[in-house]
């Protein structure tokens, strides 16, 4: 976990240094809900319910491009049996370009984001975690963000009798943040 972090403030603090234009560094949370598969071996599949809940730090510089370290818990459920769940944990650098030119008056922002990092599934432990996603950030106000937006996440891993599995879910997702 400490490694985690470390390696997170590292990505961040390397993140400013690329960001040497005027910027803001920022703090949200989002939530999720959607639907996918978890599949052994590339043969058996098992169909899952998603929910997650995700916090995130992050800089933004003026042209609305981001880079952000997030936490996210996430509960998938078999969509037949809703004892059969396991809980995930990712830890990820996430990766936003904002589309300026589709832009109104820099107010509401189309954005494509992609992210790599860690996850750690209460059933089967480690596994690579990563999304990619597209979305609307909304300006009411200078200092608040609202987005809302689509992921399509996969994540593999291997369980402890060398079994490989890979999840692939897409999540809706709606979120907030304050910029200061």
């Amino acid at each position: 976990m400490k490694k985690l972090l470390a390696a997170g403030s590292i990505v961040l603090a390397l993140s400013t240094t690329l960001f040497a234009t005027e910027g803001h560094w920022y703090v949200g949370g989002e939530y999720g809900t959607g639907s996918g598969e978890r599949t052994y071996d590339g043969t058996v599949s098992v169909d899952f319910d998603s929910e997650l809940y995700t916090a995130k730090v992050g800089y933004q510089k003026d042209n609305f491009d981001k880079v952000e370290f997030q936490y996210t818990s996430k509960t998938l459920e078999n969509s037949n049996n809703s004892s059969d769940a396991d809980d995930v944990t990712e830890y990820k650098v996430n990766f936003v370009i904002s589309i300026l030119k589709l832009s109104y008056k820099e107010m509401v922002i189309p954005y494509w984001e992609a992210a790599i990092g860690y996850g750690d599934s209460d059933n089967y432990g480690g596994q690579l975690a990563t999304h990619i996603g597209a979305g609307i950030m909304v300006n009411p106000v200078e200092q608040v963000e609202i987005n809302v937006g689509y992921r399509y996440s996969i994540n593999a891993g291997s369980t402890d009798y060398d079994v490989s599995y890979s999840d692939q879910h897409g999540d809706f997702i709606i979120g907030a943040a304050y910029k200061f």
